[in-house]
């Protein structure tokens, strides 16, 4: 499945797993205490240039690493990683400079599973 929202931006999913979506924009805004898989629920802005808001969800408390990938599957940069309770969390993210424009993907990893999204760096 791919989902496209109003600016064009895109997400998708190719798994056999449950499917959440969250849209914050919509008029009910409330979401799950637990979400019942991993989930990146957006970046804001989308695209960024100079700093991202980046919130997620965990089914379950364990290790979380959020990693950062050019296209050719180089790991850019190592976002967060350490204990996170089950629930919804949010980073901050600041591009010092060295993360230039193009198109990255955000790999959230709670122990063997993954998601990833895709996110935009512009000028």
């Amino acid at each position: 499945m791919i989902a496209y929202d109003g600016s064009g931006n895109s997400g998708e999913d190719a798994s056999d797993r449950d499917l959440e979506i969250y849209d914050p924009t919509a008029g009910n805004t409330q979401e799950p205490e637990i979400p019942s898989d991993l989930v990146i629920t957006g970046t804001s802005p989308n695209p960024f240039s100079e700093h991202a808001i980046i919130r997620f969800g965990i089914p379950e408390p364990g290790p979380v690493a959020i990693h950062m990938y050019d296209v050719s599957g180089r790991l850019v940069r190592n976002l967060t990683a350490g204990d996170y309770p089950a629930g919804y969390h949010t980073i901050y993210w600041e591009n010092n400079g060295t993360v230039h424009a193009g198109l990255y993907f955000l790999r959230l990893r709670l122990g063997s599973e993954t998601t990833t999204v895709k996110v935009v760096v512009s000028r």
